[in-house]
Protein backbone atom coordinates (compact mmCIF):
# COMPACT_ATOMS: atom_id res chain seq x y z
CA UNK A 1 0.00 0.00 0.00
CA UNK A 2 1.35 3.46 -0.90
CA UNK A 3 2.11 5.66 2.06
CA UNK A 4 0.54 8.87 0.70
CA UNK A 5 -3.16 9.44 1.27
CA UNK A 6 -5.24 10.63 -1.70
CA UNK A 7 -6.32 13.61 0.43
CA UNK A 8 -2.75 14.93 0.12
CA UNK A 9 -2.12 14.13 -3.54
CA UNK A 10 -5.40 14.46 -5.42
CA UNK A 11 -7.88 15.91 -2.89
CA UNK A 12 -9.82 12.66 -3.10
CA UNK A 13 -11.24 10.10 -0.69
CA UNK A 14 -9.05 7.06 -0.10
CA UNK A 15 -10.22 3.68 -1.28
CA UNK A 16 -11.70 1.46 1.40
CA UNK A 17 -9.29 -0.87 3.15
CA UNK A 18 -9.85 -4.45 2.09
CA UNK A 19 -8.89 -7.04 4.69
CA UNK A 20 -8.63 -10.71 3.89
CA UNK A 21 -7.71 -13.58 6.15
CA UNK A 22 -4.02 -12.86 5.67
CA UNK A 23 -4.18 -9.12 6.47
CA UNK A 24 -1.62 -7.92 8.98
CA UNK A 25 -1.28 -4.33 10.14
CA UNK A 26 2.31 -3.15 9.52
CA UNK A 27 4.44 0.00 9.48
CA UNK A 28 3.25 0.96 5.99
CA UNK A 29 -0.34 0.96 7.21
CA UNK A 30 0.65 3.13 10.17
CA UNK A 31 2.40 5.59 7.87
CA UNK A 32 -0.67 5.65 5.62
CA UNK A 33 -2.91 6.55 8.58
CA UNK A 34 -0.40 9.24 9.54
CA UNK A 35 -0.61 10.65 5.99
CA UNK A 36 -4.39 10.72 6.22
CA UNK A 37 -4.40 12.49 9.58
CA UNK A 38 -1.73 15.01 8.64
CA UNK A 39 -3.38 15.67 5.27
CA UNK A 40 -6.69 16.49 6.94
CA UNK A 41 -4.91 18.66 9.51
CA UNK A 42 -3.12 20.58 6.76
CA UNK A 43 -6.35 21.29 4.92
CA UNK A 44 -7.98 22.48 8.14
CA UNK A 45 -5.11 24.89 8.79
CA UNK A 46 -4.92 26.11 5.17
CA UNK A 47 -8.64 26.44 4.51
CA UNK A 48 -10.67 26.78 7.70
CA UNK A 49 -9.21 27.50 11.14
CA UNK A 50 -6.46 30.09 10.52
CA UNK A 51 -8.44 33.23 9.56
CA UNK A 52 -8.89 32.01 5.97
CA UNK A 53 -11.84 30.33 4.31
CA UNK A 54 -10.21 28.82 1.25
CA UNK A 55 -10.77 26.10 -1.28
CA UNK A 56 -8.97 24.39 -4.12
CA UNK A 57 -10.25 25.25 -7.61
CA UNK A 58 -9.21 24.16 -11.09
CA UNK A 59 -7.45 26.97 -12.95
CA UNK A 60 -8.86 26.95 -16.46
CA UNK A 61 -6.51 25.82 -19.22
CA UNK A 62 -7.10 29.15 -21.02
CA UNK A 63 -6.10 31.21 -17.97
CA UNK A 64 -2.80 32.97 -17.51
CA UNK A 65 -0.69 31.60 -14.66
CA UNK A 66 -1.36 33.15 -11.26
CA UNK A 67 0.78 34.04 -8.26
CA UNK A 68 -0.12 34.69 -4.64
CA UNK A 69 -2.15 37.88 -4.38
CA UNK A 70 -3.79 37.66 -7.81
CA UNK A 71 -7.58 37.48 -7.99
CA UNK A 72 -9.69 34.93 -9.85
CA UNK A 73 -13.25 34.74 -11.11
CA UNK A 74 -15.35 32.07 -12.83
CA UNK A 75 -13.88 31.27 -16.24
CA UNK A 76 -17.24 31.07 -18.09
CA UNK A 77 -15.44 28.54 -20.28
CA UNK A 78 -15.45 25.16 -18.57
CA UNK A 79 -17.93 24.53 -15.77
CA UNK A 80 -16.35 24.73 -12.34
CA UNK A 81 -13.05 26.32 -13.37
CA UNK A 82 -11.68 29.71 -12.46
CA UNK A 83 -9.46 32.14 -14.35
CA UNK A 84 -7.18 35.05 -13.61
CA UNK A 85 -9.34 38.17 -13.36
CA UNK A 86 -9.35 40.45 -16.40
CA UNK A 87 -11.85 43.07 -17.49
CA UNK A 88 -13.39 40.69 -20.03
CA UNK A 89 -13.51 37.72 -17.66
CA UNK A 90 -14.99 39.78 -14.84
CA UNK A 91 -17.67 41.09 -17.19
CA UNK A 92 -18.69 37.51 -17.99
CA UNK A 93 -18.41 36.26 -14.40
CA UNK A 94 -20.09 39.23 -12.73
CA UNK A 95 -18.18 38.88 -9.47
CA UNK A 96 -14.70 38.05 -8.18
CA UNK A 97 -14.27 34.79 -6.25
CA UNK A 98 -11.24 35.59 -4.13
CA UNK A 99 -7.47 35.90 -3.78
CA UNK A 100 -4.90 33.32 -4.82
CA UNK A 101 -2.78 32.02 -1.93
CA UNK A 102 -0.25 29.96 -3.91
CA UNK A 103 1.12 30.23 -7.43
CA UNK A 104 -0.43 27.92 -10.02
CA UNK A 105 -0.25 27.26 -13.75
CA UNK A 106 -3.14 26.89 -16.18
CA UNK A 107 -4.82 23.51 -15.82
CA UNK A 108 -3.56 22.99 -12.26
CA UNK A 109 -5.32 23.27 -8.92
CA UNK A 110 -5.16 26.66 -7.25
CA UNK A 111 -5.79 27.53 -3.59
CA UNK A 112 -8.08 30.56 -3.29
CA UNK A 113 -9.13 32.54 -0.20
CA UNK A 114 -12.83 33.35 -0.47
CA UNK A 115 -15.57 35.31 1.33
CA UNK A 116 -14.86 35.82 5.02
CA UNK A 117 -11.09 35.39 4.77
CA UNK A 118 -8.48 37.77 6.17
CA UNK A 119 -5.53 37.96 3.78
CA UNK A 120 -2.37 39.72 5.02
CA UNK A 121 -0.51 42.46 3.20
CA UNK A 122 2.38 40.04 2.64
CA UNK A 123 0.14 38.37 0.04
CA UNK A 124 -2.00 41.22 -1.30
CA UNK A 125 0.77 43.85 -1.23
CA UNK A 126 -1.73 46.42 0.03
CA UNK A 127 0.27 49.18 1.70
CA UNK A 128 -0.14 50.53 5.21
CA UNK A 129 -2.58 53.41 4.88
CA UNK A 130 -6.05 54.53 5.87
CA UNK A 131 -8.74 51.88 6.09
CA UNK A 132 -10.92 51.70 3.01
CA UNK A 133 -12.43 49.65 0.23
CA UNK A 134 -10.65 47.21 -2.06
CA UNK A 135 -11.59 46.58 -5.67
CA UNK A 136 -10.08 44.39 -8.37
CA UNK A 137 -7.67 46.21 -10.66
CA UNK A 138 -8.80 44.64 -13.92
CA UNK A 139 -5.51 45.53 -15.61
CA UNK A 140 -3.26 43.80 -13.07
CA UNK A 141 -5.72 41.31 -11.51
CA UNK A 142 -4.52 42.53 -8.11
CA UNK A 143 -6.41 43.98 -5.12
CA UNK A 144 -6.45 47.79 -5.19
CA UNK A 145 -7.26 50.12 -2.27
CA UNK A 146 -9.76 52.92 -3.05
CA UNK A 147 -11.54 55.54 -0.98
CA UNK A 148 -14.88 54.88 -2.63
CA UNK A 149 -16.52 52.29 -4.84
CA UNK A 150 -18.14 53.23 -8.13
CA UNK A 151 -20.77 51.31 -10.06
CA UNK A 152 -18.14 50.11 -12.55
CA UNK A 153 -15.90 48.55 -9.87
CA UNK A 154 -15.72 44.92 -8.79
CA UNK A 155 -15.68 45.13 -5.02
CA UNK A 156 -13.33 42.64 -3.36
CA UNK A 157 -13.70 43.72 0.28
CA UNK A 158 -12.25 46.11 2.83
CA UNK A 159 -8.74 46.80 4.12
CA UNK A 160 -7.53 47.97 7.54
CA UNK A 161 -4.73 50.42 8.30
CA UNK A 162 -2.15 47.61 8.26
CA UNK A 163 -3.07 46.35 4.79
CA UNK A 164 -5.03 43.28 5.92
CA UNK A 165 -7.77 42.47 3.42
CA UNK A 166 -11.16 41.17 4.52
CA UNK A 167 -12.72 39.48 1.51
CA UNK A 168 -16.34 40.44 0.97
CA UNK A 169 -17.08 40.56 -2.78
CA UNK A 170 -20.12 42.32 -4.16
CA UNK A 171 -21.98 41.95 -7.42
CA UNK A 172 -21.49 45.41 -8.92
CA UNK A 173 -21.69 44.46 -12.60
CA UNK A 174 -24.07 41.91 -14.07
CA UNK A 175 -24.69 41.04 -17.69
CA UNK A 176 -27.98 39.44 -18.68
CA UNK A 177 -28.85 38.87 -22.34
CA UNK A 178 -28.52 42.11 -24.28
CA UNK A 179 -29.00 44.33 -21.23
CA UNK A 180 -26.12 45.48 -19.05
CA UNK A 181 -27.08 46.34 -15.50
CA UNK A 182 -24.59 48.20 -13.34
CA UNK A 183 -25.23 49.01 -9.72
CA UNK A 184 -23.36 49.71 -6.56
CA UNK A 185 -22.75 51.77 -3.46
CA UNK A 186 -21.14 55.16 -3.89
CA UNK A 187 -19.48 56.95 -0.99
CA UNK A 188 -18.25 60.32 -2.27
CA UNK A 189 -15.45 62.12 -0.50
CA UNK A 190 -16.76 64.64 2.07
CA UNK A 191 -17.26 68.17 0.75
CA UNK A 192 -16.75 71.36 2.78
CA UNK A 193 -18.68 74.57 2.07
CA UNK A 194 -18.16 77.97 3.69
CA UNK A 195 -20.82 80.01 1.87
CA UNK A 196 -23.79 79.62 -0.46
CA UNK A 197 -21.74 78.59 -3.49
CA UNK A 198 -23.29 75.54 -5.18
CA UNK A 199 -20.78 72.67 -5.03
CA UNK A 200 -20.84 69.31 -6.79
CA UNK A 201 -21.01 66.43 -4.30
CA UNK A 202 -21.12 63.62 -6.88
CA UNK A 203 -21.28 63.36 -10.67
CA UNK A 204 -21.20 60.64 -13.31
CA UNK A 205 -21.77 60.32 -17.03
CA UNK A 206 -24.71 58.39 -18.47
CA UNK A 207 -24.38 56.61 -21.81
CA UNK A 208 -26.79 57.28 -24.65
CA UNK A 209 -30.04 55.33 -24.21
CA UNK A 210 -29.10 54.70 -20.58
CA UNK A 211 -31.12 55.27 -17.45
CA UNK A 212 -30.08 55.62 -13.83
CA UNK A 213 -32.09 55.29 -10.63
CA UNK A 214 -30.09 57.20 -8.02
CA UNK A 215 -30.93 56.94 -4.32
CA UNK A 216 -29.18 58.00 -1.17
CA UNK A 217 -28.87 60.11 1.94
CA UNK A 218 -26.77 63.25 2.41
CA UNK A 219 -26.22 65.30 5.55
CA UNK A 220 -24.15 68.27 6.63
CA UNK A 221 -23.08 69.70 9.94
CA UNK A 222 -20.93 72.29 11.60
CA UNK A 223 -18.08 70.87 13.67
CA UNK A 224 -19.95 71.36 16.96
CA UNK A 225 -23.26 70.20 15.40
CA UNK A 226 -24.97 73.51 16.16
CA UNK A 227 -25.85 73.71 12.47
CA UNK A 228 -27.02 70.63 10.60
CA UNK A 229 -29.18 69.32 7.81
CA UNK A 230 -30.21 66.04 6.21
CA UNK A 231 -31.77 65.14 2.86
CA UNK A 232 -32.81 61.97 1.04
CA UNK A 233 -32.33 61.56 -2.71
CA UNK A 234 -34.34 59.51 -5.18
CA UNK A 235 -33.85 60.63 -8.76
CA UNK A 236 -34.41 59.03 -12.14
CA UNK A 237 -32.45 60.26 -15.15
CA UNK A 238 -32.63 59.15 -18.78
CA UNK A 239 -30.32 59.78 -21.73
CA UNK A 240 -32.43 60.05 -24.87
CA UNK A 241 -30.25 60.51 -27.95
CA UNK A 242 -27.59 62.32 -25.91
CA UNK A 243 -29.98 64.54 -23.94
CA UNK A 244 -30.28 63.92 -20.20
CA UNK A 245 -33.57 64.54 -18.42
CA UNK A 246 -34.35 64.18 -14.72
CA UNK A 247 -37.77 62.51 -14.51
CA UNK A 248 -38.45 62.14 -10.77
CA UNK A 249 -41.17 64.50 -9.54
CA UNK A 250 -39.39 65.17 -6.23
CA UNK A 251 -35.75 63.99 -6.46
CA UNK A 252 -34.78 65.48 -3.07
CA UNK A 253 -36.66 65.43 0.24
CA UNK A 254 -35.59 67.49 3.25
CA UNK A 255 -35.36 65.45 6.45
CA UNK A 256 -33.99 68.06 8.85
CA UNK A 257 -32.63 71.62 8.61
CA UNK A 258 -31.52 73.73 11.55
CA UNK A 259 -30.66 76.94 9.72
CA UNK A 260 -32.52 77.33 6.41
CA UNK A 261 -29.74 75.63 4.49
CA UNK A 262 -30.50 75.56 0.74
CA UNK A 263 -29.44 71.91 0.77
CA UNK A 264 -29.24 69.30 -2.00
CA UNK A 265 -30.24 69.36 -5.67
CA UNK A 266 -30.00 66.89 -8.56
CA UNK A 267 -29.38 68.29 -12.04
CA UNK A 268 -27.84 67.43 -15.41
CA UNK A 269 -25.11 69.04 -17.49
CA UNK A 270 -24.47 67.65 -20.95
CA UNK A 271 -24.23 63.87 -20.49
CA UNK A 272 -23.38 64.18 -16.80
CA UNK A 273 -25.82 63.92 -13.93
CA UNK A 274 -24.89 65.66 -10.68
CA UNK A 275 -25.78 65.76 -7.01
CA UNK A 276 -24.99 69.27 -5.75
CA UNK A 277 -24.99 70.89 -2.33
CA UNK A 278 -25.38 74.49 -1.21
CA UNK A 279 -24.54 75.75 2.25
CA UNK A 280 -24.66 79.03 4.14
CA UNK A 281 -22.12 81.49 5.51
CA UNK A 282 -20.67 78.91 7.86
CA UNK A 283 -18.28 75.97 7.60
CA UNK A 284 -20.28 72.84 6.89
CA UNK A 285 -19.02 69.36 6.06
CA UNK A 286 -21.23 67.33 3.73
CA UNK A 287 -21.15 63.54 3.66
CA UNK A 288 -23.42 60.75 2.55
CA UNK A 289 -23.98 57.52 0.70
CA UNK A 290 -25.57 57.02 -2.69
CA UNK A 291 -26.72 53.97 -4.60
CA UNK A 292 -26.91 53.91 -8.38
CA UNK A 293 -28.75 51.41 -10.55
CA UNK A 294 -27.80 51.98 -14.17
CA UNK A 295 -29.33 50.23 -17.16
Amino acid sequence: MANDSAITTSLAVDAALEQDADFAFDSNDRQYIDSQVRGCQQHLVDCLISSKLASWYSLDTSSAAVVAGDTVCLSSALAGTVTKSTAAKLLNAGIVIGVVLRAASAGARVLVATFGSIVPASITELATSAAGYVRVNASTSRPERVTKISSSDYLLGTVDTFGNLFISPSLTNFVSGANTWSEGDIIPDPVTTTDATVTTFYSATLATSGIVHLCGKISCKKANASVYGAWSVEAFIENNAGTLTQRAAAPVTEIADSSSIPGVTVDVSGTTYRVRVQGIADTLVWSGRLYAHVA
